[in-house]
Parts: structure tokens; sequence; C-alpha cells
């Protein structure tokens, strides 16, 4: 039986033809893939490198662990922080690094870590020498089942929050020594002012009973004004009161005072309506005081006008007052409500350069703050803006 050849057709030709096309198409396309892949690999070892090298660098020790807790890397800070190389940590469970007392008071939460909580804990890390210091430990773990941990030496935190809270004692003695000295001699003239008035044969004209409630008001006030000055210095904040202050009432106060002084400068003082406030109200009227006062002082033009004008804006309200003297140059602005700052106005003038950040204080004691701006129709306008809530219960 004898078997022929097929013979090899023009259309076998073409199909060869075309899937030799295909293959080389094909091949083209995976050398292009590989091509991408090897750039890919590349950019992503540049860029592993790079984080490498910022870990490397960081000022925190950074350790990663695997899932048992064993130490599997540890930068350069590590090193330095614990006291130990790098070729030391390696291996070692990082809860030995703390001191003996410390995983049991405060074990390492695993538990917390496997549950995708980052932890966070201040505790002591014994060093290579034995010594201890006071650090602050973040830890997470990674999709992968690792986990990483940043650690920060807090000895010089530790030292300064001493240093503050030295200081803070300090002034709180240094408070109540002056609350003391300031209470002395208004108790003085409040006394004496009794036993004047109950002195046998005493019977002052209309102008001296004046005089002498304008006299028992002001010591009154300045009592309350420090008691008030005094819990802002110790905690940050007055208690509100329970009634918002009559705000309207306390402004007219302080005119009454300011009358003399208003009228030897010439000008005038007007308001539109003002909201209660949930502030002290003998705050409130320090607040009016020394910024009118302020105006009285270093923006005194004859004739011209004070406004006082008030905004209200959901839970807070603003309070500006305008005048019509110099205005105050931006760079002083920086300053001016700094404790004890003086502008070039102000070096011929009376005042003690605190009349402004007690106001500011007391801005930002209820959530709130005081600034100047320029006043569009010359001179300046300040702002004292406040957190207006009731007291919480």
């Amino acid at each position: 039986m004898s078997s022929r050849r097929r013979a090899v057709t023009g259309e076998d030709l073409s199909k060869l033809r075309d899937e030799n096309r295909q293959l080389c198409s094909e091949v083209k396309r995976l050398e292009r893939l590989l091509a991408e892949k090897d750039a890919a690999f590349e950019r992503l070892s540049e860029e592993e490198s790079r984080c490498r090298e910022l870990v490397e660098l960081a000022a925190d020790a950074v350790f990663k662990g695997d899932h048992e807790g064993r130490i599997t890397a540890a930068n350069r800070s590590a090193t330095l922080l614990t006291g130990y190389s790098c070729e030391e940590l390696l291996g070692r469970e990082l809860g030995t690094l703390f001191s003996s007392q410390e995983p049991g008071n405060h074990p390492l939460r695993y538990d917390l870590l496997k549950a995708g909580q980052v932890v966070q804990y201040e505790r002591m890390l014994t060093r290579r020498d034995g010594s201890t210091v006071s650090i602050w430990m973040n830890s997470r773990m990674m999709p992968d089942g690792t986990y990483h941990t940043f650690i920060r030496n807090n000895t010089e935190r530790k030292k300064l929050e001493e240093q503050l809270l030295t200081l803070v004692r300090d002034l709180e003695a240094y408070s109540y020594t002056v609350s003391h000295d300031l209470k002395n001699p208004l108790s003085a003239i409040l006394g004496s002012l009794e036993i004047l008035k109950s002195s046998a044969g005493f019977q002052p004209d209309e102008r001296c009973c004046e005089l002498f409630l304008l006299i028992e008001s002001s010591a009154e006030g300045m009592l309350a004004l420090i008691e008030n000055l005094l819990a802002l210095a110790r905690t940050g904040k007055a208690d509100r009161p329970e009634q918002a202050t009559d705000t309207g009432a306390v402004v007219a106060g302080v005119l009454e005072n300011l009358a003399p002084q208003l009228e030897a400068s010439g000008m005038t003082v007007e308001m539109g309506g003002l909201p209660q406030l949930h502030l002290p109200s003998v705050l409130v009227g320090q607040v009016f005081h020394n910024l009118i006062v302020n105006s009285l002082l270093y923006a005194a033009v004859p004739g011209t006008t004070i406004s006082i004008a008030a905004t209200e804006e959901e839970s807070r309200v603003r309070l500006s007052f305008s005048d019509r003297g110099a205005g105050i140059n931006e760079q002083e602005r920086l300053k001016i409500f700094d404790m004890h700052y003086r502008g070039e106005q102000a070096l011929n003038k009376g005042g003690s350069g605190l009349g402004l950040a007690i106001v500011s204080k007391i801005a930002r004691s209820y959530g709130g703050r005081a600034w100047v701006e320029d006043n569009p129709g010359g001179g300046s306008c300040f702002f004292f803006e406040v957190l207006n809530t009731p007291a919480e219960d």
C-alpha cells in the first residue's frame, strides 16, 4: 500500500504565515510585559530602598516583629536607645526590653493588636547597661501578621512636665500671696467706710453719700475681680454663672465709673443692643472697662465716639469696639495682646500693659479670641469673641 503526500497549497502557506505573525506578536507582547515587570520591580526596589533609608534615619526607634513578638528588624535609633547592637536585638522578644515589673503591670496587648487596634503605652525601657528610660510606645499589626512598633524617648518631655508643674505650683503660691496683699487694703477701705458712716455725729451731704457708694461698690467690685482673676489663673476658666449676665446693666455700671475720664477726654460711647452673656458679670465688666479705657488712653480724639456693637452667630457672640484714633501698625497688632507689651503710643501714657492681655485671656478661656483690625473709617476696631453657652448642669 503506497502513501501519497498531499501537495502544499497556497492556502496552507497563507495559514502558516498568519500563525507565524500571531506567534511573533505574542512573543513581542510577552517581551513588553517582561520589560514592564522588570521596570516595576526596579521601581519597587528603589521605593523599598527609600523607605528603608527613611526608617533608618528616623529619630524614633522602629522595631519590626514576627507573629510571636520576636524582633526581626530594628533601625539605628533603636540601637542608640536600647544600647544593644542590631545583631543583639534580632530574635529577642520585644517584651524583654522593658523593666521586669512592666510586663506584669502593663502587658503587651497582642490581643488588641490582633483585633486591629493601635496600642499606645507609656512605660519604662531597660537599656543594655541596666539603666531605665521613660518611653512612649506605639504598636500595630500589619496585614501580613507582623508587628511594627515605634518608640520615642520620653525623658525630655518628662523633665519639661516636671518643670511646668513646679512653675504652676510657684505661680499658684504667688497668686495667693498677691490675692492676700491686694485684698488687705481693699478690706481696710471697706472697713474704714463702715466706721466713718457709723461715727456719731457724722452727717454727710448728698454728694458725700454718692462718693461713699462709689468707693464701696468699686472696692467690692475689685474684690470680686481679684477672686475671678485668681480662678482664671488657677484653672484657666472661671465657672459660667447659672444665670446669664445682663450685659447692658454691667456696661451701664462701667460707664458710670468711667464718667470722669470720658468727660475729660471729650469722647462719648455709643452702643446698640447687647446680648446677655453666659460669663461672670465681673469678667464681662472687666472686658468692657479695659477696652474702653484702652481707647481713652491711646485713641482720645475730642468729639469722637467709641462705638460698641455685637453680632451673634449660632452659639458665638462677637463684640466690637471701634475708635477714631491714630490706628495701630501691623507689626504692633501681633504683640498688642501680649502680657506687659506697650507700643510706641503707650510710652508716655499710663497703664500697666495688662489690660488687653486680660481681655485676650478671658476670651481664650471661654473658647474665643481677641484681636484688632483697622477701622475702615480710620482708627482701630478691637474684637472680643466667645462661645456663649449656658453653664453645664
